[in-house]
């Protein structure tokens, strides 16, 4: 089927991480309720524990175009754009998953929201 563009953006993502080690390439892409879109692709260093997670890459990506997290009332009395959608694309078939982690920080970000995490599985052997 169709990609929605949201999942398009996880998917290329995904085509951009950096995962030699593993080989386990992952993206996320996150869309805030003012319609602004960001996404981050994994990336592994040789050291493993100091890779970036593709949700937090799509974090630093939203917090750099001045995205403020989470939602609320800033000081100016305005209000930060809340995250309302979030799709985490990867291998199928992938040894390494970024979902739990992914889930556990979408959850700290939509606190009494109902924001799901969309999956992407992707088969690249087909």
């Amino acid at each position: 089927g169709e990609l929605d563009d949201l999942a398009a953006m996880a998917l290329a993502s995904a085509c951009a991480s950096h995962a030699p080690y593993t080989t386990c390439p992952s993206g996320v892409a996150l869309r805030f309720e003012d319609g602004s879109t960001y996404s981050g692709a994994y990336y592994e260093c040789a050291a493993y524990n100091p890779s970036l997670p593709p949700m937090q890459a799509a974090i630093v990506a939203a917090v750099a175009h001045g995205v403020s997290l989470p939602g609320g009332l800033q000081n100016d009395g305005t209000v930060k754009p809340a995250l309302v959608d979030a799709v985490l694309c990867e291998l199928d078939d992938a040894m390494v998953s970024q979902q739990s982690p992914t889930e556990a920080v979408l959850a700290s970000l939509t606190i009494g929201s109902d924001v799901r995490l969309r999956m992407l599985k992707v088969d690249l052997k087909a």
